[in-house]
């Protein structure tokens, strides 16, 4: 042991050196060796940390920044790093506590502030977020990042003006900052100025012609402007399920039955599990008048089970008004961005990890019903079945539609079982409001006959039903003043 707390500046830069070389297993042995003859030492420790948390071992540096900030309370940047590898970690509440501290210390900390308003705009509060992204600005006008993330809100808030105001001031100070004119792309595409989301695509490949999601996004703007052949050059560059979708969609919107049917079979070979090739498949193949050749499951509308709680409590409506109540006070988003939910809430997450009582008590009615639906609809040959896991895994979230509210049409590609648990319906209903529509349409494909089969079910309340997640659904529009509470799932894959 030394006398001294502190390795020389020579040791310390050994350790800097291999960080920036990304050599960080070598500094975290070189820190370990350090600290068996300086144990007191706050820089070797918050230096451990910082490779661990590059590692990806956030525990372990969580633990070593805990060790330097015993030894250094009031080192404001330790606290700023424990709270970024906690928000990796995924514990928001000790990240936000952690950059909290760090601005106590050091109330000018631009640093703090800007990774606070990260982890706020993680757990979608918007408003702490602009307040913490606009305080780093206070303390750092030219915090080109502070006002990208600034964009970043009023883009989920939808404000489209103040937005691009945002964007554009961030590329000022940052004129490479190629994530600025990707989501500036995203933004005119949203508002249909589409010259202008082509110029900010362009721009953002020529600065980084790597950029995967733009190049997608490139993709997605020539399939908007009917150029598919554009567009699928885009999407043949992934190997991702909806990417690979996304190939076959291009083909069939351009009526080509033979490029259809060969990019399909080329799927086959890979990946017999895709759900949104399922939905392309099922309707294509429908629309050219053809076999479905995607095994997935065929004709999905005839594997819609309907059951009611009824059959498994007996004071169902009781359990249903307590379930009711706990799921209503969880957070829920309004118009949830990046879901097809309208006029309404719903929650994130999933409702089903570490749950309560009343939602076990749900989840095993659900998982007993898929056992039912399984024996059922059991084929041997639909890779839906073949895919089916031992142990089943359910994701769920709460949704809550008001007056006018509705839900686009839409799949679920992550699951293979879909499903609604309806807790409140709209009584006495109009024109079918409030109703499940299932369909082979959906994503606007091109109808080529309007032969194709859909189920129109006005649900009761405790009505649970399940399809195939490849099947297209949506909610008519809620017309009277009421509310349409349900709980949708997806039975998720081995």
């Amino acid at each position: 042991m030394n006398n001294s707390n502190e390795p020389s500046m020579d040791q310390l830069n050994i350790l800097f050196n291999l960080c920036n070389s990304n050599k960080y297993q070598e500094a975290i042995e070189k820190a370990n060796q350090l600290l068996q003859i300086y144990p007191k030492s706050a820089n070797l420790y918050n230096i451990l940390g910082a490779s661990l948390n590059f590692l990806k071992l956030f525990d372990h540096a969580i633990n070593a920044y805990k060790e330097a900030i015993a030894i250094n309370p009031t080192a404001e940047t330790i606290y700023n790093n424990l709270g970024n590898a906690q928000k990796n970690n995924g514990d928001l509440k000790a990240s936000i506590e952690s950059f909290e501290n760090a601005i106590n210390i050091n109330p000018n900390y631009a640093e703090a502030y800007y990774n606070l308003g990260i982890t706020n705009f993680i757990k979608r509060d918007y408003d702490a977020s602009f307040k913490n992204f606009s305080k780093s600005l206070e303390v750092k006008p030219n915090l080109g990042d502070s006002y990208y993330n600034i964009a970043n809100i009023h883009y989920e808030k939808k404000e489209y003006d103040l937005a691009i105001k945002n964007y554009n001031k961030a590329v000022e100070l940052i004129p490479n900052h190629f994530d600025s004119f990707n989501n500036l792309g995203n933004v005119y595409k949203d508002i249909k100025n589409y010259k202008m989301s082509l110029k900010c695509y362009l721009l953002a490949l020529e600065i980084n012609p790597n950029l995967s999601n733009t190049k997608k996004n490139l993709g997605e703007l020539y399939y908007s402007l009917k150029d598919y052949e554009k567009a699928k050059k885009c999407f043949q560059e992934f190997n991702d399920a909806k990417s690979v979708a996304k190939v076959i969609e291009c083909s069939y919107q351009n009526g080509n039955i033979n490029d259809f049917i060969t990019e399909i079979n080329k799927v086959k070979l890979k990946n017999e599990c895709n759900v949104r090739v399922a939905a392309i498949s099922t309707f294509g193949c429908n629309q050219f008048k053809i076999k479905d050749i995607y095994p997935f499951c065929h004709n999905p509308e005839k594997l819609f089970l309907i059951d009611n709680l009824e059959n498994y409590i007996q004071d169902y409506l009781t359990y249903i008004q307590n379930l009711s109540n706990e799921v209503e006070s969880f957070d829920n988003i309004w118009e949830t961005p990046h879901t097809t939910t309208r006029n309404g809430f719903q929650t994130t997450g999933n409702l089903f990890s570490d749950c309560s009582n009343n939602l076990k008590i749900l989840e095993k009615i659900i998982t007993n019903q898929l056992d039912q639906y399984f024996k059922k609809y059991y084929n041997p040959s639909y890779s839906l079945f073949k895919n089916w896991p031992t142990n089943l895994k359910l994701n769920g979230w709460y949704v809550k539609l008001l007056q006018e509210g509705h839900q686009e049409s839409h799949i679920h590609p992550d699951g293979l079982v879909s499903g609604v648990f309806y807790l409140k319906v709209v009584q006495n209903p109009t024109e079918y409001e409030g109703a499940i529509e299932l369909s082979q349409h959906g994503y606007n494909y091109k109808v080529l006959s309007h032969d194709y089969p859909r189920i129109i079910h006005q649900p009761k309340i405790g009505d649970l039903i399940l399809f195939p997640s490849s099947l297209f659904h949506k909610t008519i529009p809620v017309k009277q003043n009421v509310e349409r509470c349900v709980i949708a799932f997806d039975l998720l894959p081995a």
